[in-house]
């Protein structure tokens, strides 16, 4: 899908649709070598791979409007009465965050992007040290935002002028008490939030009331309208969940838009936000993203979608697409197949620093492994495979077969990998089973500890499982999936952990608590999973 982004002129035609499914697997496999064995030109935020879809959003000097080393995210694109558009996205390209509105440099002629001119802080008042929660809407030839600021302020921009905007809070004080904008509705009437508790709203701002929206927008991180003639609702969405996509109406939620999300997974991204460009015809509405590229010096960049319009990811969204057809689990940076493991510990994965492991008294299990392969041995006692002197960092997921001998046996833990020894609040993280069959995740800073578990009975004894723990650390989020389904989710870990430690895995650091049973496929990516790919992994 996102394999058309990226058109030689400044950016493709709206009308732009799928191309062919054998030539996107092609697509797909060359943007995973070019993006892990390319550089970029020096001081040029270019194309690697399958996707940049950043190269649509350009100064007038050709240059794009993501900046190597920066944060850009959460963009809105408007277009004003005088026929320009305006770009409004937050960034971190001063130190500090503050909100930014590039003016494009002709007006909109209803099919190519323009170029923009150099974007200009809008107010010189916020320099906030984390991410800014915002939205924006065309108001004549001014550009309104609405900000999470000392409650939710609102503050009418000249894109020409920005800095001579000051913020003032909104009218309906209902919703400035604990809601978060994810954003707008496409007339921009309507504010779309999250309250303290995750459940959708939206809301006037200048009126008095806040709304439930309904299920389908609850613990959403982003939300974008779909216009009516492009969905058949008057309240269908489409939006992100943690770094997932979906689409739902009201009450109904429709799942996730597969085809997107595999094509982000194997582009190496991370969507942290949408929104929607409303064309003059709604069959042309674009939608526009941010997210974390791993491939490409970990930042957040802006992207627009030109392969598909609004319409196109609504009517994909829910089941799978051409473009998932041919979906590939992506590749682990660093897998560990157990073959020979009392020989050698050989890593098999795609990274272009590879770690390394020992194995240290891991027996062969020639044909006892989930798929009748080889497994290694843990004996419950000395066994243990360690990864020396290597950060996995603030994004990463470990997954791994395991088959225990006896779950009861378990009874403090029976760690699959950990990077610390024992002990809730012990600095570093552990992945156990415990003898109720749960699959716990626990973080800890050394004094304060923050855990997650899965319900109990989902481990039993002599039996394979596929068990995965994906991890955010920045935003404290962290997802237990087995085999191949999500069995418990919190954005509630620490986000202090230590992560610079040795990994072990069938034993914490120390040695207690082993596992006596067998492990096979242990699999490390540099990147959080969503449900869509723990599919794939778990299938693979």
């Amino acid at each position: 899908m996102l394999g058309n982004l990226y058109i030689d002129t400044q950016a493709g035609p709206m009308s732009k649709k799928l191309r062919n499914t054998s030539m996107w697997v092609l697509a797909a496999l060359l943007g995973l070598l070019a993006a892990n064995c390319s550089k970029p030109v020096p001081g040029e935020k270019e194309m690697l791979g399958k996707i940049k879809g950043k190269a649509s959003l350009r100064l007038a000097d050709g240059s794009t409007i993501s900046q190597p080393g920066t944060d850009e995210y959460s963009p809105y694109l408007v277009k004003l009465s005088d026929g320009y558009l305006a770009l409004v996205f937050g960034s971190n390209q001063g130190g500090l965050h503050d909100l930014y509105v590039a003016k494009s440099t002709t007006a909109f002629d209803g099919e190519f992007l323009p170029f923009f001119n150099t974007p200009q802080k809008i107010t010189s008042g916020i320099g906030a040290g984390s991410k800014i929660s915002f939205a924006a809407k065309a108001s004549g030839t001014n550009v309104v935002v609405y900000v999470n600021y000392t409650g939710i302020s609102s503050a009418t921009v000249d894109p020409t002028n920005p800095g001579s905007s000051s913020l003032s809070p909104i009218t309906n004080n209902t919703a400035t008490v604990g809601h978060t904008i994810i954003g707008i509705s496409g007339d921009g009437n309507k504010l779309f939030s999250t309250d303290g508790s995750g459940i959708g709203h939206s809301f006037d701002p200048g009126g008095a009331n806040v709304t439930p929206f309904g299920y389908g927008m609850d613990n959403a991180t982003s939300a974008t309208q779909v216009r009516q003639e492009n969905s058949g609702y008057e309240d269908a969405i489409i939006g992100v969940f943690y770094g997932s996509t979906f689409a739902a109406a009201g009450q109904q939620y429709f799942g996730p838009i597969f085809d997107l999300d595999t094509s982000l997974a194997f582009s190496g991204l991370s969507i942290t936000s949408m929104s929607t460009f409303n064309a003059d015809s709604a069959a042309n509405d674009l939608v526009l993203f941010s997210a974390f590229d791993f491939f490409d010096g970990f930042t957040e960049d802006l992207y627009v979608i030109t392969s598909h319009t609004s319409k196109d990811l609504w009517d994909s969204a829910g089941f799978l697409g051409l473009d998932f057809s041919a979906a590939l689990a992506p590749p682990p940076d660093h897998w560990f197949d157990m073959f020979a493991p009392a020989t050698s510990c050989p890593n098999l994965g795609f990274s272009m620093t590879p770690w390394s492991a020992i194995c240290t008294a891991i027996g062969d299990s020639s044909t006892g492994s989930y798929d009748g392969t080889e497994a290694g041995e843990f004996d419950g006692s000395t066994s243990n495979m360690t990864i020396l002197g290597q950060d996995p960092g603030n994004f990463f997921t470990i997954a791994a077969w395991v088959n225990i001998t006896s779950v009861t046996a378990c009874s403090t833990s029976c760690v699959i990998v950990a990077n610390s020894g024992l002990g809730a609040s012990t600095d570093g993280f552990r992945l156990y089973v415990d003898a109720t069959g749960a699959v716990n995740f626990e973080t800890g800073n050394g004094t304060l500890s923050l855990a997650i578990s899965t319900p109990g009975g989902l481990i039993s004894d002599v039996t394979w499982n596929h068990v995965m723990i994906s991890v955010d650390r920045l935003s404290g989020l962290a997802t237990l999936y087995v085999n191949g389904f999500e069995e418990g989710t919190t954005n509630a870990i620490r986000t202090d952990f230590n992560t610079n430690a040795t990994l072990t895995f069938g034993a914490p650091d120390g040695g207690a608590n082993p596992i006596t049973g067998l492990m096979d496929e242990i699999k490390i990516y540099n990147f959080p999973v969503d449900a869509t790919l723990a599919q794939l992994i778990y299938y693979e």
